[in-house]
């Protein structure tokens, strides 16, 4: 066989391979799902219902792009699934200008930030752990932030791990320098991330 035909033939069987992982894994969450509700556990059950939804309707989607509604919808099946870990007394708000939501944004863009803070803003120890994410033009440009309660860091080195970092090289192959990344953090004060994307978010997407 020509070697380009097997290469060709490989790269084909491994595609309709890697289309079944998706399905193995979320069938298989289902089947634990359900055992737990027989037994009684709701919570769990739960747990992993949000887990099983926001993989299979986002985190095996092949698109490289989602709209800002879809990251939205991911982020809320996000904070139910860290809410458990904070014992129910986690609390979010999100405002979005309406024009914004069909607007096409990398996808898990506002996911590793979001992260960042529950992992390590963050703690279960706090009375009234909060989050707040917003959405808004400005003049050209799509703004998103997301802002904490946290404990707040005193150099952003002490912030930027390994989610924040892959965000922000996924921003620099897209957009060049012409996004803008800020990050505003001070001990005890919490911290917020604001990106601003140029052309409304679509620019080089």
């Amino acid at each position: 066989m020509d070697p380009v035909q097997s290469e060709l033939k490989n790269a084909k069987l491994t595609a309709l391979q890697n289309q079944i992982v998706p399905h193995y894994i979320v069938n298989s969450m289902d089947a634990i799902r359900m055992k737990l509700l027989i037994d009684g556990q709701e919570d769990s059950a739960e747990l992993l219902r949000c887990l099983q939804t926001s993989l299979k309707t986002y985190g095996f989607s092949p698109a490289d792009t989602v709209t800002v509604s879809q990251e939205l919808a991911f982020l809320e099946d996000t904070l139910k699934l860290h809410n458990f870990r904070f014992l129910g007394k986690l609390t979010w708000t999100v405002s979005i200008e309406p024009q914004t939501e069909n607007l096409r944004i990398p996808r898990f863009l506002l996911q590793p930030i979001l992260e960042n803070s529950l992992r390590h803003g963050l703690n279960g120890d706090m009375e009234a752990p909060s989050l707040q994410i917003k959405i808004w033009l400005q003049e050209d440009a799509l703004c998103l932030s997301v802002s904490d309660n946290g404990c707040g860091y005193s150099e952003r080195k002490e912030f930027c791990g390994i989610g924040l970092s892959n965000v922000t090289e996924r921003l620099c192959l897209l957009y060049g320098n012409n996004f803008q990344m800020q990050i505003q953090s001070e001990p005890g004060s919490g911290t917020c991330v604001t990106l601003r994307l140029p052309g409304k978010g679509r620019a080089y997407l």
